[in-house]
C-alpha cells in the first residue's frame, strides 16, 4: 500500500492520520520491519502510532525544515512522535536547538548533500536562450515553491526598488505553487509586468542556473536548502535570508550573502551592492562553490 504524505493535520485526533497510522500497523505486522524511518511531520505521527507497543521495531524520525503547526494538539503530537523515536535525523544545527532539550540526545545531523552530477553543461548564454531571457542584463533568480514561507513578496518589494534604479535587471521566479496568482497580481501592482518572468517548476533546473547572476532565497523559515547549493555548485553566487540552515552554507561576505528576514530595506541594499560590483560577485561564486564541493558533495 501507499502512505500518503501530504495529510493536513488539523489535530492530534485527525482521522485521515488516524487511519493511515493503522494501515502502517497492520503492515508492520504482516512484514515485520526492524526498522521504519519516516521524515516530517505527519509521517512522524503515523509511524509512531503505528509502532507504539512495539519496542522491539526501531524507529528513526527526522525533520528537513520549520513545518510543524504551533498549536497544542500539533506540539503533543510532535512530543509523541519524540519520545517514540529511537532516533532523530535533522539536516541543520538549527533544527537540533530547535528540537525539545529532553530529546537532544537522539538527534544527529545530517545535512543535504548534493552529487557533481548537479553541474549544468550549458553556458550563461545558452542558459538565457533556454529560459528566453536576454544575453544582456543583471538576471536575478530564485528557485523556491511558490508559497508564503518562500517569502517572494519580499523579494518582489525590494526588486522594485532595485529596477527603479537600473530597468536593465530581471527577476526569474522559477516553481510553481498556491501563491502563483497572488504573486502575479502582486507584479502587476508594482509595475513589474515586464521586469519579471514566472518559469513554473523546469525539470533538472540546475541545468539553467548558469542563467543567473545571483540566486536570491528570501524565506521566512528554511532547512539545509538544496537550491542554495545546486547555485553554489554551478558557481552562482547566492544571496538568502538568515534563517534556519542558511549559515551553515553561507558565511557572510565570504561564500555568499545573508540578510536578515522580513528586512526588505536590507534586501535592497544589498541586492543593489551586489548589482553594482561584479567581482564581488565573482568571488563569492568561487568561494560558494569552493565550500560545496569540499563539505556537501556526495561523490
Amino acid at each position: 500500500p501507499s502512505f500518503p504524505t501530504d495529510i493536513e493535520v488539523e489535530c492530534f485526533a485527525n482521522a485521515k492520520v488516524l487511519v493511515q497510522a493503522q494501515r502502517l500497523r497492520r503492515l508492520q505486522k504482516t512484514k515485520h520491519f526492524d526498522v521504519m524511518y519516516a521524515c516530517a511531520f505527519e509521517t512522524n505521527v503515523m509511524a509512531a502510532l503505528a509502532v507504539l507497543d512495539q519496542p522491539q521495531v526501531g524507529l528513526i524520525t527526522g525533520y528537513r525544515g520549520f513545518d510543524t503547526p504551533s498549536q497544542l494538539p500539533h506540539r503533543l503530537a510532535r512530543n509523541l512522535s519524540e519520545v517514540r523515536a529511537d532516533n532523530i535525523i535533522v539536516n541543520t544545527k538549527t533544527l537540533k536547538t530547535w528540537c525539545a532539550p529532553r530529546y537532544r540526545q537522539k538527534v544527529s545531523v545530517i545535512h543535504n548533500g548534493i552529487g557533481e552530477l548537479r553541474r549544468s553543461r550549458l553556458t550563461q548564454a545558452q542558459a538565457r536562450k533556454q529560459l528566453g531571457l536576454s544575453r544582456d542584463g543583471f538576471h536575478i533568480g530564485i528557485n523556491a515553491r511558490l508559497e508564503p514561507v518562500k517569502n517572494h513578496e519580499l523579494l518582489l518589494r525590494a526588486f522594485q526598488e532595485v529596477h527603479s534604479i537600473y530597468p536593465s535587471c530581471h527577476l526569474s521566479l522559477v516553481g510553481d505553487g498556491s501563491h502563483k496568482e497572488y504573486l502575479q497580481g502582486l507584479c502587476q501592482s508594482l509595475g513589474l509586468g515586464q521586469a519579471v518572468t514566472f518559469h513554473g517548476w523546469l525539470d533538472q533546473v540546475f541545468q539553467y542556473l548558469p542563467a543567473f547572476d545571483l540566486l536570491a532565497l528570501t524565506s521566512k523559515t528554511e532547512g539545509c536548502s538544496n537550491a542554495l547549493q545546486e547555485a553554489m555548485l554551478n558557481g552562482v553566487p547566492v544571496l538568502a535570508t538568515d534563517v534556519g540552515g542558511a549559515r551553515e552554507l553561507i558565511k557572510h561576505q565570504v561564500s555568499g550573502w545573508l540578510v536578515p528576514p522580513h528586512c526588505a530595506s536590507a534586501l535592497f541594499n544589498s541586492l543593489l551592492e551586489l548589482q553594482r560590483y561584479p567581482d564581488l560577485r565573482a568571488d563569492l561564486a568561487r568561494a560558494g562553490q569552493t565550500h560545496i564541493q569540499q563539505h556537501f558533495t556526495t561523490t
